[in-house]
Formats: structure tokens, sequence, C-alpha cells
């Protein structure tokens, strides 16, 4: 399964792990989206003493990871996910009154987005959400409501040519992270670097 990030993080709300039974931990697996540097170089955020308000939600094992997804556009083996595909439908079969707002919180972009990537999560499926974040193409302004431009087109890229600058990003990161422990120095977490990397292809 291959989804595109949205533009947005993600807000999914507490209650939605509840209902589905799914537990999240209080133990950080990642920051944001990423999934490839050991959390114990992150900001130090596994010894806060506040780690409810100080953690973010989705970066807790059990959780949805963040960005959000933009639904658009799917690819999925059907053979595979056809039961993520039965819940999504049931997520969204009275989407607009239950698990839509459960899934977004009243978020931008609001709607049957969020429900693929949800269920797939519910039967442990694994899927590849596209690391370059998307852009906006065409649109129109619209300057008697506050702001210049509006966009009418969400532009994504190839997840295939995405997964190659990852696996070499990845490598990046775990040769700098080696550098710096043979020479008993501090590997300083940078996430906006690898980001930007990612995001410049």
């Amino acid at each position: 399964m291959i989804t595109w990030q949205d533009f947005w993080r993600r807000t999914t709300s507490p209650f939605y792990y509840q209902i589905a039974g799914i537990e999240v931990e209080n133990k950080v697996i990642r920051y944001l989206n990423d999934f490839y540097t050991p959390p114990k170089n992150h900001i130090d955020k596994q010894k806060t003493s506040d780690f409810q308000n100080k953690v973010p939600f989705h970066d807790r094992l059990g959780a949805l990871p963040d960005w959000s997804t933009e639904s658009g556009e799917m690819l999925l083996k059907k053979s595979v996910y056809f039961d993520s595909l039965l819940l999504s439908l049931y997520y969204n079969s009275d989407g607009p009154q239950c698990y839509h707002p459960l899934l977004s919180q009243g978020g931008a972009g609001e709607g049957d987005k969020e429900t693929f990537v949800a269920a797939a999560h519910y039967f442990r499926h694994t899927y590849y959400q596209s690391y370059k974040a998307p852009d906006k193409l065409f649109g129109y302004y619209k300057p008697e409501l506050g702001y210049n431009w509006e966009h009418s087109t969400i532009v994504q890229y190839d997840p295939v040519y995405d997964y190659e600058i990852l696996k070499s990003t990845i490598n990046k990161i775990e040769n700098s992270i080696v550098e710096k422990e043979l020479n008993n120095e501090k590997f300083n977490y940078a996430y906006r670097e690898i980001i930007i990397y990612l995001a410049n292809y």
C-alpha cells in the first residue's frame, strides 16, 4: 500500500484508539515521520519529566504516524488489503457524524482521507507514505477573503524515486551516527535537515 502525505500534521483523537482497541504506549518510537533515526538520538524527549505534555501523541508506539494522508490517490494490493478496504468503508458509512471527526478533530481537509491508513493500521498492515511533501499548482486570487492565492491542484511525486532518496538519506543518518559514536561526539539530531534533503530532490 502506497499513500501520499497531505499538508498538515495528524490530529487523530486519542478516543479513536480507545474505540478501536489500539494501545498507544508512553514510548517514543519516531520523530514525526522519521522512523529511521534511533529514538536515543532524537532531541531528548525520552527523559522529559512531563511526558504527557511534551511528547507529541503520534510519535508514540501504537499511534498512527505524521503526516496526515492525502487520499486523492493511493496504490494497494486488494488481495492483501481487502480487510482494510472493508473497514474503511465502515468508517465512511457514517463518517461525517462519527469517524471523520475522530480521525481529524475538525482539522484541515477532514473527510474520508484518514480512514484508509487508520484501517490498515488497525490490521497492522504496513504501508509506505511518500516523504516528499506535496506542492500546490494552479489556482486563483481571493484577496476579498484575506489571502492572495488559493491553489486548485495538489502535486504528488513518484513514490519509487522517493523511496530511493529515502534509502540514501537513511545511509547518511546511520553513517553520521556511527562516525559521531566512534569519535565520542554527540549526534546532533536535526529533523529539519533530513526533511529538507528529502524534499529537495
